[in-house]
């Protein structure tokens, strides 16, 4: 009677690490009064404010009539010159993108002419609570809050707005997102799943060696690790940066300028893998 095969399970894991394409900032304008109406006003002015600003970086909202007798010219992302802090925000040659970038076809789009490729505003709302006090209820208060979300494209334009609407009354920046495109993620993906099918072979093949300096494996099963639980596939990784993170930094003729690096996003995937020995 013949033993059964030899089984050898392992897992697979290969990561990358990519200069994120598109930073988030969540900013939230807000006001808390004893007066409904003077907290409204003063989160309206300031989110008009925010707003004015953030519409000068953006590309309009609806498109912008050609002259007379002309041809609107067609959009294509990435064409144009390229100013060095554009370069330095939307190249990733530092982590190696080789070919992951897409930009005919990506969304967010990076026009060259406005840092910011997206942005949203909700509309203003209101609360109202009475707080507890030791000697009972105190005043009724009365908040009214407004968010904005805004994805850049150029880090020096993200820093100047920071620095711009950082220190206004009302404004708090939440955080910072860093990501990158659905079209490079997707790129990235496969090559990242093969690369970890690739690890747990290897793993395989260095145990069957240590039985049998001849042995040679054949894999039989291989499931993502996410099918256990958690959800599977590659996962990317970029962890936000609170406000409190920002740091300044002297510029030339003693300007204090705000000034950040971005987080890497990291793509990441896991597989399990069973393998025989023959």
């Amino acid at each position: 009677m013949s033993n059964p095969p030899l089984e050898i399970i392992v897992s697979g894991r290969h990561s990358v690490q990519r200069r994120p394409q598109f930073c988030d900032i969540h900013i939230t304008v807000a006001n808390e009064s004893d007066d409904a109406a003077k907290s409204f006003a003063a989160v309206e002015q300031t989110a008009e404010f925010v707003q004015m600003q953030i519409r000068k970086l953006a590309p309009p909202k609806e498109p912008r009539a050609a002259a007379p007798g002309t041809a609107p010219a067609p959009f294509r992302p990435g064409e144009g010159a390229k100013s060095d802090t554009e370069s330095a925000t939307s190249a990733a040659t530092t982590y190696g993108d080789e070919d992951d970038v897409a930009q005919a076809h990506e969304w967010p789009p990076r026009h060259p002419e406005f840092p910011i490729s997206t942005w949203s505003m909700a509309r203003i709302s209101t609360s109202t609570w009475v707080p507890y006090t030791p000697n009972g209820d105190g005043p009724r208060k009365y908040e009214a809050r407004a968010s904005f979300k805004a994805s850049f494209h150029n880090l020096p334009a993200l820093e100047a707005l920071v620095d711009q609407i950082g220190t206004k009354e009302n404004v708090r920046i939440d955080n910072l997102t860093w990501h990158l495109s659905p079209e490079t993620g997707a790129s990235i993906a496969g090559r990242i799943r093969r690369a970890a099918v690739q690890d747990a072979v290897n793993k395989a093949q260095d145990y069957a060696w240590a039985v049998s300096p001849h042995a040679k494996v054949v894999p039989i099963e291989i499931a993502d690790a996410g099918l256990g639980g958690g959800g599977g596939g590659p996962r990317f990784h970029a962890a936000p940066m609170a406000a409190a993170a920002f740091k300044r930094s002297g510029g030339g003729g003693g300007e204090d300028r705000l000034s950040f690096e971005p987080e890497p996003v990291v793509v990441e995937a896991s597989v399990t893998a069973k393998f025989v020995v023959q």
